[in-house]
């Protein structure tokens, strides 16, 4: 079996794994950076949790509120920045991809 191929296929190869490796290479930071943000927020989430849990208590005791709808609130309360968070980063890696393919 015989192929045809391009004289310089294995240097345009090379290339392209060159300046993949760059383009990962210049993302790096701001995966860390990502990752430090992350780390911060989740502790301050953590160190915050008694006096958001007091909070709500609070505002549901002055509303009347069922208590359903006030832990309700408090999973909302942690569990919404990090959705927007992986939003974020799923969006930035679709925004990504087209480049890829070229």
């Amino acid at each position: 079996m015989h192929l045809d191929l391009p004289a310089n296929l294995a240097s345009r190869a090379q290339f392209r794994v060159r300046m993949r490796a760059e383009e990962l290479r210049e993302k790096e930071p701001a995966k860390k950076f990502v990752w430090a943000i992350a780390a911060v927020s989740w502790a301050l989430g953590v160190s915050t949790a008694p006096w958001v849990w007091r909070g709500i208590e609070w505002l549901g005791q002055e509303t009347g509120a069922p208590k359903l709808l006030l832990q309700a609130g408090f999973v909302l309360w942690w569990s919404v920045p990090p959705m927007i968070a992986a939003w974020a980063a799923l969006s930035d890696k679709r925004m990504t991809q087209p480049d890829q393919m070229e």
